[in-house]
């Protein structure tokens, strides 16, 4: 190997190493940079309450049945309380679940009562709402699978008389649509799970729908239809009556009757026949044909 050619080894073996030691050097500046920068912002830490158990509704909240976890953000849900001491209170009055909460759910304001406040249902009713009850049984009832926190359709059938054919007809309508259930018999707990025959059911509905339900107690029957969770669409519908089900019943009594066929009454005809003997005539009447 010649003088040359070890000479330019030598420099390509340098410039190698070099290199390599420029891209050590890059990395890890950038990576320092990283860091600097991580280190200067700063990682929003907040509180928030959750339950440490399940809290049904009607329960007290103790400070036992809570628990404050780390909130790694600015936004915290509305209504949420940051320590137990926000809602324990200063005063120690008793406070209430008004919702069901599950364990490692936030705790919210909307969901329980305010201090010294009774865990009523007249405290669970949205603003301008009223409380109304209405008697079912295991059929208008669904077979017990309404619970708390349903939406049903209510139903009123009725008898309805023509004043001027003196004949009734029956029918059923849908009275209300969408309607939340409040409360079976007195179990207010929305997160009830259990179906149960009930004889009264609550419902939250405005003071018109409060009206009607009042008063299609006493002229009717109700009875409630069980909603999709996810339904609230309200539809258009129509009264339905004996002429709108389908077989043979309606169609018989809304036939009409075919008239009876007339009887003709064929009255007899009669000739009369003369008969000579010797010299006397004598006449004889004698039936020719029946037309």
């Amino acid at each position: 190997m010649n003088r040359s050619s070890l000479l330019s080894l030598l420099i390509a073996f340098v410039l190698a190493i070099a290199a390599v030691v420029g891209v050590q050097t890059y990395l890890r500046s950038q990576q320092a940079a990283l860091l600097a920068d991580n280190t200067t912002k700063s990682i929003p830490q907040n509180t928030i309450v959750v339950a440490a158990q399940p809290l049904r509704f009607g329960k007290i909240i103790e400070p036992g049945s809570l628990r404050v976890i780390d909130w790694p953000s600015d936004i915290v849900p509305k209504g949420a309380y940051r320590t137990v001491a926000e809602v324990i209170g200063e005063t120690g009055e008793p406070r209430y679940v008004m919702s069901a909460v599950e364990t490692g759910e936030p705790l919210l304001t909307s969901k329980i009562t305010g201090p010294g406040q009774r865990a009523t249902l007249s405290a669970a009713l949205s603003p301008g709402m009223k409380a109304v009850s209405i008697r079912v049984n295991d059929v208008f009832g669904v077979a017990g699978f309404v619970l708390p926190g349903d939406r049903v359709d209510v139903m009123l059938t009725r008898t309805i008389e023509n004043a001027a054919t003196a004949a009734a007809s029956v029918s059923t309508d849908v009275l209300l649509q969408g309607v939340k259930v409040l409360a079976i018999d007195q179990l207010a707990d929305d997160r009830a799970d259990n179906p149960a025959v009930v004889k009264t059911i609550t419902f939250e509905v405005s003071t018109s729908e409060a009206q009607k339900l009042t008063l299609a107690q006493s002229i009717g029957t109700l009875s409630l239809a069980l909603r999709n969770v996810g339904s609230s669409a309200r539809e258009t519908i129509t009264a339905v009556n004996i002429n709108d089900l389908d077989g043979s019943t309606s169609s018989e009594l809304t036939k009409p009757e075919k008239p009876k066929p007339k009887t003709v009454v064929r009255k007899p005809t009669t000739t009369t026949v003369a008969v000579y003997r010797d010299s006397e005539r004598t006449e004889y009447n004698v039936l020719s044909e029946i037309k």
